[in-house]
């Protein structure tokens, strides 16, 4: 799952191995700036299934779930790598954190 973003960013999920069902579970994501700078992020869950960029494309937020279950949200800091802020829905269904929200459905 690749996109391309503004000022040569571009990113793209790395399939990490199969499951038991034999289906592929793309928990990295890769993004490459325009400098060519390669910074990898990890997944918290099996499957990447939404991602992007977020604020002015100086951080990613990634979407990940396992086979059934809640999402979960992360989001990094794409300069440093560091894991900024996460969001697990269940845990607290009634406050979703605005940085969450672009990427609820």
């Amino acid at each position: 799952m690749k996109q391309d973003g503004p000022n040569g960013l571009e990113g793209w999920t790395v399939g990490t191995g199969k499951n038991y069902r034999d289906e592929w579970m793309n928990s990295n994501l890769v993004v490459r700036t325009k400098g060519g700078n390669v910074v990898k992020f990890r997944a918290e869950y099996a499957f990447i299934d939404k991602w992007g960029f977020a604020d002015n494309n100086q951080c990613v937020v990634i979407r990940s779930i396992n086979a059934r279950g809640p999402f979960y949200w992360q989001k990094y800091e794409i300069k440093s790598g560091k894991l900024i802020a996460d969001y697990y829905r269940s845990k607290d269904p009634e406050h979703i954190p605005a940085w969450v929200s672009p990427f609820l459905e």
